[in-house]
Formats: C-alpha cells, sequence, structure tokens
C-alpha cells in the first residue's frame, strides 16, 4: 500500500511539473517579438556576453538581460527563457545566412535587418578576436584611409582578407560605441557658440554663421525595396552623408541615411 502511495505521489508530481513546463512554454509563445525588440535583445545582449560565458550562471544572467530589457520599455512582457529562446533563434538563423554566403558567394532573396548586427558580435569574435588590438587599429585606419582592396590590405598586414572587413567592423563599432559622442557634439554652453561665431566672421565676413554643412553621395546596390526613393539627381543609387563643422573644422554632427 505504501509503495502503491509512493508511486502515485511521484506520478502526480511530475505531471505537475509538465504541466508547469507547458504552461511556460505557452507563455513563450505568448510573445511577439517586434523589430524594436530584437534590437533592444542584440544590444542588451552585446553587453551581457562577457558574463554569459560562465555557463553555471548563465540563467541568472539571462533573467537580468530581460530585467535590463523590461527596465527600457517599462515593461515586464520579458523574461530569461524568452530572452535566451529568442536569442538561440537569431543566432541559429545567423549561422545559416553565413554558410549559405560561404558557399555561394550571396545571401539570396531579402537581406536580414540582423545579420550585421550579430556578425559584429558572433563574427568578429570568433574570427578576430586572434588579432591584436593596436594591429586591428592599424588595419582599420590603412582601410579607412587608402583607396586600396581588401586583398592588397590583407597581403600588406599578412590576414586573410574577411579578417580586414572584420577589423574594420570590430574597431567601428567600438569607436561609434564608446568614443563619438565624445568628439562629434554640438557646442556646450553660450560662449562657445559665441566664440564659433566670431572665428566665422573673421574668416568670411559674415555674421550670424554657426556651422558649415555639406553632404556627400555613397554609392549603394539598388534596395530591394523602393529602389527609386534612392536614386540621386546624379541618376545612381546611394545614400546620403552629411556633415556639419564648427570654424575650426571640427565635426559638430555626422549623418547616414
Amino acid at each position: 500500500m505504501f509503495a502503491v502511495t509512493t508511486v502515485q505521489s511521484a506520478e502526480a508530481e511530475t505531471s505537475n511539473s509538465t504541466t508547469e513546463k507547458q504552461q511556460d512554454h505557452a507563455e513563450d509563445d505568448d510573445l511577439v517579438w517586434t523589430h524594436s525588440d530584437t534590437l533592444l535583445l542584440i544590444d542588451t545582449y552585446r553587453k551581457y556576453r562577457p558574463k554569459l560565458q560562465d555557463r553555471t550562471k548563465k540563467k541568472d544572467i539571462w533573467e537580468l538581460v530581460a530585467s535590463a530589457m523590461n527596465e527600457v520599455q517599462n515593461s515586464n512582457k520579458f523574461t530569461g527563457r524568452k530572452c535566451n529562446k529568442k536569442w538561440n533563434n537569431l543566432e541559429l538563423r545567423y549561422k545559416r545566412k553565413r554558410d549559405k554566403t560561404k558557399k555561394t558567394g550571396r545571401g539570396g532573396g531579402k537581406q536580414w535587418p540582423y545579420f550585421e548586427l550579430i556578425d559584429d558580435i558572433v563574427g568578429s569574435a570568433a574570427s578576430a578576436a586572434s588579432v591584436p588590438v593596436d594591429k586591428a587599429l592599424m588595419i582599420a585606419l590603412w582601410t579607412l584611409a587608402t583607396p586600396d582592396s581588401y586583398r592588397a590590405i590583407a597581403n600588406l598586414f599578412d590576414v586573410p582578407e574577411s579578417t580586414v572587413l572584420l577589423c574594420l567592423r570590430r574597431v567601428c563599432s567600438a569607436t561609434i560605441r564608446t568614443s563619438c559622442q565624445n568628439f562629434i557634439k554640438l557646442l556646450n554652453s553660450k560662449d562657445d557658440y559665441e566664440r564659433n561665431e566670431e572665428r566665422f566672421a573673421n574668416i568670411c565676413g559674415m555674421r550670424n554663421i554657426l556651422g558649415a554643412i555639406d553632404g556627400c553621395h555613397i554609392a549603394i546596390k539598388a534596395p530591394v525595396h523602393e529602389p527609386s526613393a534612392h536614386v540621386n539627381r546624379k541618376g545612381f543609387y546611394s545614400v546620403l552623408l552629411q556633415a556639419v563643422v564648427d570654424s575650426q573644422l571640427m565635426f559638430m554632427d555626422c549623418y547616414a541615411g
């Protein structure tokens, strides 16, 4: 009798546990990930990625990721399980796209908007992390400053061609995240604006000038959606790079789109 009761109790506990897991998964399926949700997840994952390497604390760290996302959106819709599951799906799709590109030389179909963002996290970490920081910086600066091809730069620095691109992304992403706002910014005070306006007056003899603005067209391939909207007055597809400098030729604002 005792044995039968124990077995029944164990079966009941197993049934309850299974029901709880099913409820958890059902709640996971209730969340529809929007584009902004996915971008927030990628950005938050980037910040917590070093901590997620510790497998013993992985579950707790994913809960921190979810908490940080909920705080940004002032909601409670994200959980560690949901964020972990979504990231795994994103990474799996990224690897499929990457492998397809390696085999065929093209991604095929509609461009996936998260490929470069995830490649910057996973691809750079896997392929360019072995390149010393000072060498990666030199590769990036050389690429930005010269018209040399990736093949020529790869031969110059004795690295694979793919590493040149990864180093460029690695350095540019780190610079944008950490330093851009310290150097490319509007003037801080009324006195700064007055001194800037005075220097412009001395240069060109005109008053009430705060900045000089210009732009250039960066050639691109025809986009899949609304390609006609990207044709400029010169007749080719492009995005516009616009910049504003002060009287000392220091960038105050820069925008591409």
